[in-house]
């Protein structure tokens, strides 16, 4: 195992320096360089799941009593403040829910075994029935939109009697193993097979991403998996910001899941409801096929596709994907 994770390691140096990260992105003003990233708060509560772990969670009231309902689920190794562009617009507008999932940001870790995407929808279930009321809008970044899917597949009378919408933003529902963080095809699989057998080797895989957090490799890298080749430098530091914020613990004990999950069948119970797909063209993290797989899936879903954009989506075509939000929850008062 040792020497599937000195692979992995390999393996990522290689694919950064096969993308010439160093000259990627070309000079030019930073124009989030004064945002207050993380500042947007809301109503904060706790909330305990089923098998007790405790929830952090933030809601948005609205006075409009018709405003929509829109639940924002983030991705892995982040937290609710990723949805700070979204958040900051729509407040005011919907009544918004979010969350931190568990093990992340304020939330507890909760028992190992249960650091599944099938426990992140149950979790979701939890955060609908604590805080919301009538019809919900559901909307989720990567590992976000991967708890959607499987609120679905875990609950589908649930979602057919509540959802009145999904959003799946840079996410997959499965297979995700066979295109590994974008790393070269002949190194992906075994890159793949050694991150999902880490649980027995915790200490030293955490080892190994600590040492990366304290290297320049780990900004390049996080600018590489998150954004296009244009991104602004600040809104790759508040990324990684979040990332270094995770414990390793969660971070390691997430990565099988994620690797092995399929949730293709879940989106049978989502094609009657309206949806809204995005994703970035340079997304190496869920990469732009598993995308396509979805609008196959999904065919009366809204799918856009955007340029010179990565997988943290929701920050670097921030306009665009609040805008695609909108127009799900409000339909044509959105338009």
């Amino acid at each position: 195992m040792k020497g599937g994770l000195i692979a992995l390691a390999a393996g990522l140096v290689a694919g950064i320096a096969a993308e010439q990260l160093a000259v990627r992105q070309p000079w030019r003003p930073d124009p989030y360089k004064d945002e207050p990233f993380g500042s947007v708060r809301g109503e904060p509560h706790w909330l305990r799941a089923d098998d007790g772990t405790e929830l952090y969670v933030e809601v948005h009231p609205c006075d409009d009593p018709d405003a929509p309902t829109i639940v924002l689920a983030h991705g892995y190794c982040l937290n609710q403040d990723s949805w700070h562009f979204q958040r900051k617009a729509l407040q005011g507008q919907a009544r918004l829910v979010l969350w931190d999932q568990r093990g992340h940001g304020r939330s507890e870790r909760g028992p190992i075994e249960n650091s599944t995407v099938e426990q992140l929808g149950r979790d979701l279930l939890w955060v609908i029935d604590g805080f919301t009321k009538g019809p919900v809008h559901l909307v989720g970044h990567s590992m976000g939109g991967m708890t959607v899917m499987s609120f679905g597949a875990l609950f589908p009378d649930e979602f057919d009697a509540r959802v009145a919408g999904i959003g799946l933003v840079a996410t997959s529902a499965g297979h995700l193993s066979a295109e590994f963080l974008g790393l070269p095809s002949n190194v992906a699989h075994r890159a793949s097979t050694a991150a999902s057998g880490v649980k027995p080797n915790k200490v030293l895989m955490g080892s190994l991403m600590q040492q990366l957090r304290m290297t320049d490799l780990n900004f390049m890298l996080t600018k590489r998996a998150s954004f296009g080749p244009g991104a602004p430098n600040s809104l790759n530091a508040f990324t990684l910001a979040m990332l270094n914020a995770m414990p390793m613990e969660t971070i390691v004990d997430f990565l099988p899941s994620l690797l092995a999950h399929d949730l293709h069948d879940a989106l049978k119970v989502m094609d009657d409801v309206p949806g809204y797909i995005v994703c970035g063209e340079d997304d190496v993290m869920t990469p732009v096929s598993h995308t396509r797989r979805l609008m196959d899936l999904l065919p009366d879903a809204q799918g856009v596709i955007l340029p010179d954009t990565g997988h943290m989506i929701q920050l670097e075509a921030h306009d665009e994907v609040t805008d695609g939000i909108r127009r799900l929850a409000f339909g044509h008062r959105g338009a």
